[in-house]
């Protein structure tokens, strides 16, 4: 195997054969398993762990060519053996002292790979060395192989040797052998996809790799590879496949093409397509794999790969024949179960057939309902042209929505208002249709004409206020939370009422569950958008409101985030982000791998926050995904989290990046993601008073807006970045209105401070802590060590940094002003001197320094002297070797162990 690709996962077994070496009644160990998951490997990884200690080692191929020879495995390590000479016991015994003197007299291990093809002599052979004091024997075989001969099965029935079954990879060491292979980070879906094919094959995960990247398919968009269409196996490892499969006859072969375009397919509909011998003797070939799901029996093949390779093996003619077969079988057994009209269709076209008006339509819907918009759209289009009228026409402007094809979207709903049949339908289409000018095209003013020009043609006041609660979304999305809230409060009063109607209802739960958090009120926000996720569910995919259930999943996420229940909010976007990797539109795994990071940074991990926000903005990027109008959020927390490990120049291109975004009302309320960035960017820079301004910048816009919660969160980040006396009293006082767990830990933070309260730091470290804010409390807890030295208490100081300590280790590298703390920083320096010190040891100049903090270059000279003396140095060269700087200016040093960490974080 290529040296590049490591053994991984597979400690347990090297742990147990290396125990059995030093068992004094073991004599080898046999590696059972399926073929391609590395018996071969770890084999010679046990020989060479033996040599290394002193062992003789010895390695044979047992094969179907030398199966008929007499030791034609083991025939290149003995002398000339003429079998019919002698007494046949007396033969193996001689042979086994010739193995053994011809190795130097041992210490002997002797590794045999596929020891099920051995011949008969070889096999007893291997059973004589094994009875050896001298030899211990090292062999695989294949689980499950049609012939064993008798004496490679003596081995462990006898007891001579333990029997080790080596199972695929798991999940986890399959994706770290990707990546370690890729040297890089890869894409989920990538990862989700490569595992779905190879089940932890090793042998089959490194060829579909190497031919990903032979073929191209497999390249880096974004510093994040990807795997670009379909995972498609490589010639060599479709002759592995096949070699897996061995030969089918024709019965078994229609059998393996029906589960390969069909599967999974209950057991009962297989036996309508095929005579029960011949599954029971494909179940006993290892072709099959046969599950229980509830009340259902599922078929599948025994592996993905071999249906990837028998669709491939497949011709166009043969495979309409297949899919006719199955629509038939499947109308016949009445298509009962979710998602038999969508197959039957599907199978109906493949096969040249039609379906009528209504299954097209239906099948569209089922189609929507697993996020499959390609399929969905060409079902749609059919659907359309097969005369399905107004409905056809509004599930195709669904699935381009769903496809990103946003424009075309809009053609297609801009038509359909005139036509519509009720004013249920009327306010549905109007909904919709602003949904896309509003989100998709950056168009505010004219999605509201759209509500308001449809609100003029409606008389059903259930009609006119569902429009009024898109418009009201507009407004949230403008960073007016409050008039927001004012504008659903009637349809919220209403709901439950006998005249409430529930579309309304969940319009205005869409609008109110963000508001509420905006405004402070997490915990209400939390309920809402409970409330909103149980009523999207009984209305179904199709009444609710544009992926209703995915909108208020995000708001709920953030409405854990901002209340302090961080265990939630990483619990529902782990769930959420793996959910959506079975999906085949991108939109819902970029989103969650956005609020992956979130949680992430909130929980201090940055470079694992870094991971998922990396993923999501290279998932827009190259994908035909939905514009996401959310992406300054996701660049906004891209953007800190960067600058918290330094990585200046990546948080700059972040920031950049979202300033293209336009400052439209649709996408003001996720640019504050990005003005909450902004200080840290600064502190990267090492303008730390910069950093403070824009802080305060930032609450007071959110205070002017009603946006309480940024207003206490940009109020906390000035007391992190050095001055809570500025802020302590206005948290004490914002603390009342925002709900939640973390504003009283702010306002405890800052007070605490303030003045330089050692005890009460302590507490609030423990505090942040214990709901998992371990970034905030490795801060609290280095700025209480500082307090307790300046107060002279040395033991409580000791007892805080070594907490500060032990809490920073688990944040990946990350550098804030209080984490600075932890290292000795050159005395008797003010705030200033230090601020202008560091940026003079990065290489910066004095105008430039001078321009960055809006001061005079005469300031700035005057301030360096003053370093100077303080310090007895007399140049900047010095300066730069007594504050630890880098000789440039993008960013904070990296040290030996935070490379360390980010090796291991890339991989986490």
């Amino acid at each position: 195997m290529d040296a590049r690709w490591p053994l991984v996962g597979r400690q347990e077994e090297l742990a147990l054969v290396d125990k059995a070496f030093g068992a004094p009644d073991t004599s080898g160990v046999v590696l059972a398993g399926a073929a391609g998951v590395g018996k071969t490997r770890l084999a010679k990884e046990m020989l060479a762990a033996a040599e290394s200690q002193g062992w003789v080692t010895r390695w044979a191929v047992a094969t179907e060519a030398a199966a008929s020879i007499p030791f034609g495995a083991l025939a290149p390590l003995l002398p000339i053996v003429d079998e019919a000479a002698e007494d046949r016991l007396e033969l193996y015994r001689r042979a086994a002292a010739d193995l053994v003197r011809g190795a130097g007299g041992g210490p002997l291990v002797l590794g045999v790979d596929d020891a099920h093809l051995l011949d008969a002599a070889s096999a007893a052979l291997v059973h004589q060395l094994a009875q050896r004091a001298d030899v211990f024997v090292v062999v695989t075989i294949r689980t499950g192989a049609a012939a064993m001969p008798d004496p490679v099965v003596a081995l462990w029935k006898d007891g001579l040797a333990e029997r080790l079954e080596i199972p695929p990879l798991n999940r986890a060491d399959a994706d770290a052998l990707v990546a370690y292979r890729l040297r890089g980070q890869v894409d989920g879906t990538t990862l989700a996809g490569l595992w779905r094919l190879t089940q932890g094959n090793p042998l089959y995960l490194r060829e579909l790799i190497l031919g990903g990247l032979s073929s191209g398919a497999l390249s880096v968009v974004a510093g994040v590879w990807w795997w670009d269409g379909p995972m498609i196996a490589a010639p060599r490892l479709v002759e592995l496949v096949e070699a897996g499969m061995g030969e089918l006859d024709a019965d078994e072969r229609d059998l393996m093409e029906f589960l390969a375009f069909g599967e999974p397919l209950s057991a009962g509909l297989v036996e309508r397509m095929v005579a029960v011998p011949v599954l029971a003797a494909a179940e006993r070939k290892g072709l099959l794999s046969v599950q229980r799901t509830r009340q259902r029996v599922e078929v599948r093949s025994a592996h993905p790969l071999y249906s990837e390779v028998i669709r491939g093996q497949t011709s166009a003619l043969r495979a309409r024949e297949v899919h006719r077969r199955l629509a038939n079988a499947l109308e016949a057994t009445g298509a009962r179960r979710a998602g038999d009209l969508l197959r039957i269709v599907v199978s109906r076209s493949r096969s040249g057939g039609s379906s009528t008006p209504e299954q097209l339509v239906g099948a569209v819907r089922e189609a929507i309902a697993l996020d499959d918009y390609h399929l969905a759209e060409r079902l749609a289009r059919a659907a359309v042209n097969a005369g399905a009228g107004i409905e056809a026409q509004y599930l195709a402007g669904q699935t381009l929505i769903g496809l990103g094809r946003v424009q075309e979207a809009e053609q297609v709903l801009a038509g359909l208002l005139v036509g519509a049949p009720t004013d249920e339908r009327r306010a549905q289409l109007a909904s919709t249709r602003a949904f896309v000018l509003y989100w998709g095209l950056d168009r505010p003013g004219e999605a509201t004409a759209v509500l308001q020009q449809a609100r003029e043609t409606i008389t059903d006041p259930g009609g006119r206020a569902e429009l009024d609660c898109v418009h009201a979304g507009f407004l949230v999305q403008g960073g007016s939370g409050p008039q927001a809230l004012d504008a659903v409060a009637g349809p919220l009063d209403r709901a439950g009422t006998p005249d409430a109607e529930d579309r309304t209802v969940l319009q205005a739960l869409l609008v109110a569950t963000p508001a509420l958090v905006m405004i402070g009120r997490s915990e209400a926000g939390i309920e809402t958008a409970r409330r909103g996720l149980d009523l999207a569910g009984r209305l179904g995919e199709q009444m609710a409101a544009p992926w209703a259930s995915l909108r208020l999943s995000m708001d709920l996420c953030h409405a854990y985030l901002a209340a302090g229940r961080l265990d939630e909010a990483e619990t529902l976007a782990r769930q959420g982000y793996q959910r959506a990797l079975g999906r085949p539109s991108p939109t819902e795994k970029v989103l969650w791998a956005g609020w992956r990071g979130q949680v992430a940074r909130a929980r201090g991990q940055v470079r694992t926050a870094l991971r998922w926000l990396r993923e999501s903005a290279a998932a827009v990027q190259r994908s035909d995904c939905f514009p996401f109008p959310f992406m300054p959020s996701v660049l906004g927390e891209l953007a800190q989290a960067a600058a918290l490990v330094g990585e200046l120049p990546a948080a700059e291109m972040a920031l950049a990046q979202a300033d293209l975004f336009s400052a439209e009302a649709a996408r003001r309320y996720h640019q504050q993601w990005v003005a909450a960035a902004r200080p840290w960017v600064a502190v990267a820079r090492g303008e730390l008073s910069t950093a403070v301004t824009l802080a305060l910048e930032l609450a007071g816009q959110a205070l002017d807006r009603g946006q309480l919660a940024a207003h206490v969160s940009a109020l906390h980040d000035v007391a992190r970045l050095g001055e809570p006396a500025r802020v302590a009293d206005a948290l004490h006082r914002a603390v009342p209105g925002v709900q939640g767990r973390l504003a009283p830990m702010y306002a405890d933070h800052a007070g605490a401070l303030a003045v330089q309260d050692g005890s009460a730091l302590d507490t609030v470290a423990n505090a942040f802590a214990g709901i998992g804010e371990n970034l905030l409390a490795a801060e609290a807890a280095a700025e209480a060590a500082q307090a307790h030295r300046v107060a002279g208490r040395r033991a409580s100081a000791l007892v805080s940094t070594r907490m500060a300590t032990v809490l920073a280790a688990t944040c990946q590298g990350a550098r804030t002003p209080a984490l600075d703390l932890l290292t000795p920083q050159p005395p008797d320096l003010t705030r200033r001197e230090h601020e202008i010190a560091g940026l003079a040891a990065r290489g910066l100049p004095s105008r430039a320094i001078a321009e960055r903090l809006v001061i005079s270059v005469r300031t700035v000279d005057n301030t360096l002297r003053q370093v100077y003396a303080k310090l007895g140095l007399t140049s900047r060269s010095e300066l730069r070797h007594v504050l630890n700087q880098t000789d440039s200016a993008d960013g904070f040093p990296s040290k030996a162990g935070e490379q360390a960490e980010i090796r291991v974080g890339r991989y986490s």
